[in-house]
């Protein structure tokens, strides 16, 4: 069966069944089994094969679909009592939709009613273009023309070329902490724990070591530099907390640890979701925590490849161990 034919049944159907049908569902369900593309109120009528059709009332009721039928050229079409030109809500006057009502159901005759809705055809189309535009559930499986997605994406930050990178609405469902100008570690830490589902701890401001630069060494007779306890101390390194920050991710086996190490899919999805958060690069690690007994021994079997798919094995496997990997230096980029 022709995915319009069962579509035509369905809402034939729920017409016996319920007595009226929603308009809205039954057009993009058409849209959709005919791949009309970009879209009802998009296409021009003459390439459209559903057509619409108003049922002149002249009592207020709520738009839905009165009945289904298929014309000589083979169209589908739909009639609806609700918005067109005639009826209580239509521009035109109550007395010429009287005038359509007897010339069609006292005298069957049905040329004004069909010329009528050569324009109703074109305002109902539009119509349903409109509320499509903004509703977020026929929105959800549109690949053009969906509004309300390329709204959330400006909003997140995201660019059009970005499904590339992660999968789709990943974006959109992360504008709601994204679009905040602070960006906070609870946010980070909500938006990484939905996406990998793993325990994900961030620690910010860490003291970190450093060397001390040539130009600063102690210099004998330069005050900037030989003030024991104001420009001078003892040893090469000085300590000092910085904007770099932590995650760490676990504990968890070595196995799913595997999927996220450089270079994989998981990988690329971190880094993505954290620059497109901070919208700025920092500095950080990325710290596994993993269960020493989940570490698989050497096996000299010529498929095995030490720091790739195998490490040195604990003789207690009991607790958690660590890999550190540091992202920004990794990707080329510090703050």
């Amino acid at each position: 069966m022709e995915p319009r034919e069962r579509q035509v049944k369905q809402a034939l159907r729920a017409l016996r069944n319920f007595g009226d049908a929603d308009f809205f569902e039954i057009v993009r369900n058409f849209e959709k089994a005919n791949g009309i593309v970009p879209g009802i109120g998009y296409t021009k009528a003459v390439k459209s094969n559903v057509r619409f059709s108003q049922k002149p009332t002249l009592s207020g009721v709520l738009p839905c679909v009165t009945s289904i039928s298929e014309d000589k050229n083979g169209n589908t079409v739909v009639e609806v009592s609700g918005p067109g030109l005639t009826g209580t809500d239509g521009p035109m006057p109550l007395e010429f939709t009287s005038m359509v009502l007897q010339l069609s159901n006292n005298n069957y005759d049905y040329a004004l009613q069909r010329f009528i809705d050569l324009i109703n055809n074109e305002f109902l189309a539009l119509y349903y273009r409109s509320y499509a535009q903004k509703d977020f559930a026929i929105g959800f499986d549109k690949k053009e023309n969906n509004l309300p997605r390329t709204i959330l994406r400006s909003l997140s930050g995201a660019t059009q070329d970005w499904d590339s990178f992660l999968p789709k609405f990943a974006a959109e469902a992360m504008m709601p902490y994204v679009i905040s100008k602070n960006s906070s570690v609870e946010g980070l830490k909500y938006i990484l724990e939905s996406f990998f589902g793993f325990d994900i701890r961030i620690e910010t401001n860490i003291f970190e070591r450093y060397l001390i630069p040539d130009s600063l060494h102690c210099r004998l007779g330069h005050k900037q530099t030989c003030t024991l306890g104001v420009s001078m101390q003892i040893g090469k390194h000085f300590y000092s907390h910085t904007k770099k920050f932590v995650l760490k991710l676990g504990p968890m086996d070595f196995k799913d640890c595997y999927n996220m190490l450089p270079g994989t899919k998981n990988y690329k999805y971190l880094t993505e979701i954290i620059n497109l958060y901070l919208q700025k690069p920092l500095d950080y690690d990325l710290i596994f925590i993993l269960r020493r007994n989940s570490l698989k021994g050497i096996y000299l079997n010529g498929e095995y490849s030490l720091g790739s798919n195998c490490n040195f094995r604990y003789q207690n496997d009991k607790g958690t161990c660590q890999i550190v990997i540091n992202v920004s230096r990794l990707n080329g980029h510090k703050a």
